[in-house]
Formats: C-alpha cells, structure tokens, sequence
C-alpha cells in the first residue's frame, strides 16, 4: 500500500511540474491503510511566537476576514466570506497577535474521492510581512493538519508556483517523504 502511495505521489509531483507548479505535496496525517508509519503530531503552540494565537473561524465572523483584507489576493467580499464560512468542509484559521489583530490564515477544503477517501486541501496560506520567519505561518499549517486528524482526513496536500519559495519553505518540511526536484 505504501508503495502505491508513493508512486501516487511521484505521479502528482511530475504533473505538476508539468503544469509548472512545484511542492505538490501529498502526506499521511492520520493512521490509515496507506500509511505505514504514523506521523509526527506537533503542538501547535510551541511554534507560536510569545502572544500569538490560532483560532478557527465560524460562521458570523465575517468581520474578522473583512477586517484582515491585505492579508488575501483581494478584498474578500462579505457574501462569498459567509458563504465560505457557512460551507461544510469548508476551514478558515486565523492567527491573532496579542492584540487582537489578525496576522496570518490559512484556508482548507476537505475534498473526497472514491479512490482515496477525504484529504484536506490546503487552500491558501498567508502570513503579514512584519510577523514572517517567526513560525506563524508553519503554525498555521500545523494547525490544519490537527483539525484535518480531528476530521478523519488522511492525508493534506498543496500546489505552489515553482518560484514560491515561502510557501515551499513553510509546507516542505511537512512531508519529507515526498520527492523533491533535482
């Protein structure tokens, strides 16, 4: 089974270098038949700088994403936020400094198919300029990976551009079984 596993993600890995994209990342996060090896569970908070804490949004806390805009793509619109929070399978995480003030999310989406039962997908992840190389961001991707054990995922995974190097700084060392470029 692992074997299978790893072929499957070889197979990922040369599509999406393929598609121009790199750090496609597949890995267990739960003891399941395709995993052999039960994987590390971190403590969310040991990575967390003094004052900094996760919490993971519901709906009716669409101020809290309208209210930390420069942290996405774009202004996040107060009706697709409600619907997003409001979707099953559907995860928002934000990180808040000892005030209050959102620094960083992270975005998951369980996705389920008939040959590999439900993985998270880690959407988006996104830490403020000033709050960078200080664990949060790896913080947050922790976090999700709890919530996606917590859900009976068994297994997350990512795609990132090819020259994205925070975000392949931050996820590859969550997975160090997948391949790497040479």
């Amino acid at each position: 089974m692992q074997a299978n596993r790893e072929q499957a993600a070889d197979v990922l890995f040369a599509a999406a270098t393929a598609a121009k994209l790199t750090g496609f990342l597949v890995t267990p996060i739960a003891d399941s038949p395709s995993s052999t090896t039960p994987p590390e569970t971190r403590r969310v908070d040991d990575c967390l700088p003094a004052g900094v804490t996760i919490a993971r949004l519901a709906p009716g806390d669409e101020h809290v994403v309208l209210a930390a805009g420069e942290l996405f793509d774009a202004p996040p619109s107060r009706q697709w936020t409600a619907r997003f929070l409001s979707s099953q399978g559907h995860h928002l995480l934000v990180a808040r400094d000892q005030d209050g003030a959102v620094v960083g999310f992270v975005s998951g989406v369980q996705t389920t198919h008939p040959d590999k039962g439900t993985e998270m997908f880690l959407y988006e992840l996104s830490v403020a300029v000033l709050y960078r190389k200080r664990g949060i961001g790896r913080a947050l991707v922790d976090a999700l990976a709890n919530l996606a054990r917590d859900l009976d995922c068994h297994g997350m995974w990512v795609g990132s551009e090819p020259d994205n190097a925070a975000a392949i700084a931050t996820i590859a060392p969550q997975a160090p079984h997948v391949p790497r470029r040479s």
